[in-house]
Formats: C-alpha cells, sequence, structure tokens
C-alpha cells in the first residue's frame, strides 16, 4: 500500500494505491448497504454534511484502518 499526503487548497487530502483484495472487501460491504434499506438508514451519514449529498455511508473500518467510502471505492 502506498500513501501520499496532498494538501493543494485546504484540508488535507490522501491518495492510497490499495490492493485489490481490500477494494473487493469494501465494495462488497458497501454493496451490502446500498441494497438493504435498514443499513442504509443506518449508515446514511448525508445530514451531517454540509452540502447537499442525497447519500454518504459512514466510515468501514477494518482492523487497523478506517477508510471513508462512497458506493463504490
Amino acid at each position: 500500500m502506498s500513501l501520499k499526503i496532498l494538501s493543494p487548497f485546504g484540508p488535507k487530502m490522501a491518495k492510497l494505491s490499495l490492493p485489490k483484495s481490500l477494494v473487493a472487501k469494501i465494495n462488497q460491504e458497501v454493496d451490502k448497504i446500498i441494497t438493504s434499506n435498514i443499513l442504509s438508514k443506518k449508515y446514511n451519514y448525508s445530514k451531517k454534511l454540509a452540502g447537499e449529498v442525497e447519500q454518504e455511508i459512514e466510515t468501514v473500518s477494518y482492523t487497523h484502518l478506517t477508510l471513508p467510502t462512497t458506493p463504490y471505492v
């Protein structure tokens, strides 16, 4: 995994290179959430954001990694 921290105009951002197996696991979990009304409501984070977002899913954690996700990574 590689990591580069960027700060071109304000808050810091990270540019990551993740193993395909981890991306597949994250996408599998996100697919479960977005296809379930119950999980979708449980993890809906959009009301806590400043802009108008239809749906934002709360952070998903894998052991020591905590990665914010959108519907697909």
